[in-house]
């Protein structure tokens, strides 16, 4: 219970950028070419159509629809293969996970033969500022990374840029770290920490939901596990 309490823990400190959650399945023509049946019925709440770019490489059914909400901070997106949701206001996941039940049950409505899914998975988008010391980024203030790459070098990051993909029992958590400079004020840093953890295989289309309940909490439990006491203590609220 005290390990349930701590992943339901609300930070008001809390480096979120934007939570999304993704479900990919095997490509689906009825939705390629019946988007507008699932847009129906979303409409109300997401009102804004952003259509994608061309990009090299990448098949146009492959690139997601955009279906946003008035303020901006909501989107569905939409793909041949693939249905997403991500906010970037997050609060907490209980009313996240409530809208993609809606949105969920609403697809699977639209598009009744849509019976199994490949994917399911959770993703935190967190930018954690930092002033250097020394011209160092003091990573290691606010995440338990060690990245030794040789005995004659220190851990002294002046940059880091790493990506690690990891297998799981069921599907693969993905860690993505780097540090950067704030598009509108470089002089403001931040070390971008990415984590998707997702399930994957062949499943259900009605067990969606389980899934990505449970692809929260692993995921929130790989953030719990990566920060360090002394950033934890900020994100309650303290000083560091």
């Amino acid at each position: 219970m005290r390990r349930r309490a701590a992943l339901e823990e609300i930070y008001p400190n809390a480096p979120l950028t934007e939570v999304a959650c993704e479900v990919r399945f095997p490509g689906n023509v009825a939705v390629e070419c019946n988007r507008h049946l699932f847009w129906e019925r979303i409409c109300e709440e997401y009102p804004n159509v952003l259509v994608p770019h061309a990009k090299p490489d990448i098949a146009p059914a492959m690139q997601h629809y955009r279906f946003g909400n008035a303020e901006g901070t909501r989107s569905v997106a939409v793909a041949i293969n693939s249905l997403a949701f991500s906010e970037q206001n997050y609060t907490t996941h209980k009313p996240f996970i409530v809208e993609f039940d809606r949105l969920h049950r609403l697809f699977g409505s639209s598009y009744p033969k849509l019976k199994q899914v490949t994917r399911v998975g959770w993703r935190y988008v967190n930018a954690i500022p930092f002033v250097r010391e020394r011209g160092i980024a003091p990573i290691s203030q606010f995440l338990k990374v060690n990245v030794q790459l040789a005995s004659a070098l220190p851990p002294a990051y002046r940059g880091l840029n790493a990506t690690v993909e990891v297998a799981t029992r069921e599907g693969v958590a993905i860690v993505k770290i780097a540090t950067a400079r704030d598009h509108q004020d470089g002089t403001k840093e931040a070390i971008l920490l990415d984590l998707d953890y997702a399930f994957e295989g062949t499943f259900p289309f009605k067990d969606v939901p389980k899934l990505l309940r449970k692809a929260h909490t692993l995921n929130r439990q790989v953030f719990e596990e990566m920060i360090t006491d002394q950033y934890r203590a900020y994100l309650r609220g303290d000083s560091i």
